[in-house]
Order: structure tokens, then sequence, then C-alpha cells
């Protein structure tokens, strides 16, 4: 498997992530930065996955709501369809109000 449908579901994870714990939809998260670990080759279907705790979505709402702005970093392993995992995402988040750069 190309390399880019592995960024893409750990990057479209940290995106849902997000939207999953928004306070609405006027917040937007964009990708910071990410780095990637490829460990072996993905020779079947990929799945990505993290754990982001209740109480960093808290976190997240308190800050958006108090400053505008939350940024965070999660961990996102990436696993083929025999649960090896393929790869290690680390994966840098912003995550604020852009509505006022249109």
């Amino acid at each position: 498997m190309n390399a880019r449908p592995i960024w893409v579901s750990a990057e479209y994870l940290g995106g849902l992530v997000a939207f999953h714990s928004l306070p609405n939809s006027k917040y937007q998260p964009v990708l910071a930065g990410v780095t990637i670990k490829f460990l072996r080759p993905a020779t079947s279907d990929t799945t990505a996955e993290t754990i982001f705790p209740n109480k960093d979505a808290k976190l997240m709402r308190e800050s958006l709501l108090s400053k505008g702005r939350f940024d965070f970093s999660i961990h996102i392993l990436v696993r083929d369809s025999i649960g090896k995992i393929v790869a290690e995402v680390d994966g840098d988040y912003v995550i604020k109000d852009f509505s006022n750069l249109m």
C-alpha cells in the first residue's frame, strides 16, 4: 500500500477527535504538524486508532470558550487487517475560530 492512505487515515482521525468534542461548529481543527514512523508494509486494509480521554475533551471545550483556541497532540496507531501495527503517528493540531480570516 502506498503511504498516502496511511497518512490520510491518521490525519483524518485527529479531525474526527476534534469534531466529536467541539462545543459548536464555528471552531475548526487544523493539522499543525505530523510525524509518521512507517514500521512495516501495509498489504491490506488499515484502521487508525487513538485515545482522547473525556478529561481532554472537557479541557478542549473550556479552552475554546475562554481563550478561543486549543492546541493538542495525539498518538495514533495504524494497523493492518490482522491487527499488526504498520505505522505510528504523532499529530499536532490547532483548533480555533478561523472565520475572521475569510
